[in-house]
């Protein structure tokens, strides 16, 4: 893992929700998309939210380096 963004705001339904992006290395690919490694990380994320006391629904998603840095040099 390279690092975690996150944001909070209203789902498309109008509840609170928490997002989470987890941003892979491109290096420890194809080993951290395994289904096993990604619900690991999906849980950690989920119980990180929970234990802050936040009971927003949690949206967790995945990306790598390259995929996250392309995102932040198109423009908006």
């Amino acid at each position: 893992m390279s690092r975690v963004l996150t944001k909070i705001g209203t789902d498309s339904t109008g509840d609170p929700a928490v997002w989470i992006w987890i941003i892979l290395k491109d290096a420890s690919l194809p080993r951290a998309w395994s289904f096993e490694s990604r619900e690991k990380l999906r849980q950690w994320a989920k119980q990180t939210v929970r234990s802050a006391g936040i009971e927003d629904l949690t949206y967790v998603s995945f990306r790598t380096e390259s995929e996250q840095q392309e995102l932040e040099r198109s423009p908006a």
